[in-house]
């Protein structure tokens, strides 16, 4: 398994423990993902400095203790990734997972020779995770109750008070470096855990803005754009035309009585025929098309796509979307109106559209189902 496999596995993991649906909020997601990579690192170093010390503590059973105390340790951190992800709550498995790593550092610090116990230097990493998943406030609490309880060790063995001491200089030693060593590498990969998060949430955040952006002038069931980018479309199509004194026609097209295909076939149904309605007419046209109501479309036609009359262009239209549509095995027939304005230089888009969807009132009474502004 190669390095790229085997970060593409670690967040793999990291994701598995972070229920989206439960998070709501985006820097909440951020967070609970550092606080499970922050876990995960922690528990595969706790697991193989435990299964380090087994192994030593074959020929120095001084080891043992130390062996079953980070096992257990290692059965706390993975308590607390499974509180992560069935409740969702960062702050609860953040302060589960600080509490239950600093009681058994602490115990361990205790049965090890107080203030001189190896297990203390692994408890510096508690301000940097809780800083990092929780905010300043979680990194400033843990760091005075870490500070507070060294000095009360300190002052408790400067007073006389009896430590247990299980281990010899030799082992105390030992463990020292380990400990150092998971410390040292903590800091550093919360770090680039916290990084990599970062750039991410910054990726995230870029992808919705460009949703955002999308959306703000674009129909979402359809994909084409809504009646404001369009009529922003239109004012710059008329201003052309005005410059260059050339033609332009605007096209509405409506479905009529789409509300009883709903009640009919289902609103589902309904869907499908209008993505299905929006791919003929672009596909029939070629041309720059908008959905700007519910069941009513609009495009623009400049004088050099076809040099026929406004009434030939609404025939050939109507030939393509009065077709019957095959939705779901079912052949669906629709009724079409088109409402057709002519582009005049006293004209500006404003009117332009209103004369339009005066001329698709006009087809909606019309047995041709189309109409053609008169003005």
């Amino acid at each position: 398994m190669t390095i790229p496999d085997l970060f593409l596995l670690f967040r793999r993991l990291t994701d598995f423990f972070v229920e989206r649906h439960l998070i709501k909020s985006t820097e909440e997601q951020h967070r609970a993902q550092i606080l499970a990579a922050c876990i995960l690192l922690i528990l595969c170093c706790s697991l193989l400095t435990s299964a380090g010390l087994l192994l030593a503590s074959l020929q120095n059973p001084d080891l043992r203790l130390g062996a079953v105390i980070t096992l257990v340790n290692s059965i706390f951190y993975l308590l607390c990734l499974l509180i992560l992800k069935v409740s969702g709550r960062t702050l609860w498995a953040a302060h589960g997972f600080a509490a239950s790593v600093y009681l058994v550092l602490m115990l361990a610090g205790y049965i090890s020779g107080g203030p001189i116990a190896t297990s203390a230097q692994i408890l510096v990493l508690l301000p940097f995770i809780m800083f990092f998943t929780t905010g300043t406030t979680g990194g400033l609490i843990w760091s005075a109750i870490i500070l507070f309880s060294q000095v009360s060790i300190y002052l408790a063995y400067w007073s006389g008070m009896d430590f247990i001491q299980t281990m010899n200089e030799s082992t105390r030693i030992t463990q020292s470096l380990v400990h150092w060593l998971i410390t040292l590498l903590g800091i550093v990969t919360i770090s680039w855990v916290y990084e990599v998060s970062n750039q991410r949430l910054s990726i995230q955040k870029h992808l919705r803005e460009i949703d955002n952006r999308f959306l703000l002038h674009h129909d979402l069931l359809t994909g084409l754009s809504n009646r404001q980018a369009f009529e922003n479309r239109l004012e710059e199509s008329a201003r052309l035309a005005g410059r260059q004194k050339s033609s332009l026609l605007l096209v509405l097209a409506d479905i009529r009585d789409f509300h009883k295909i709903n009640s009919r076939y289902g609103y589902a149904t309904g869907d499908d025929i209008l993505r299905e309605f929006s791919s003929r007419l672009k596909y029939a046209t070629g041309l720059y098309i908008a959905r700007t109501a519910g069941n009513q479309f609009a495009l623009i036609i400049p004088a050099d796509v076809d040099n026929s009359s406004a009434e030939q262009i609404a025939g050939k239209l109507l030939g393509h979307l009065t077709e019957p549509f095959s939705i779901k095995h079912t052949i669906i027939s629709l009724k079409i109106c088109l409402g057709i304005s002519r582009f005049s230089p006293d004209k500006n888009a404003e009117n332009l559209f209103l004369q339009a969807e005066q001329a698709l009132q006009q087809a909606r009474l019309s047995p041709q189902c189309f109409a053609v502004s008169a003005c």
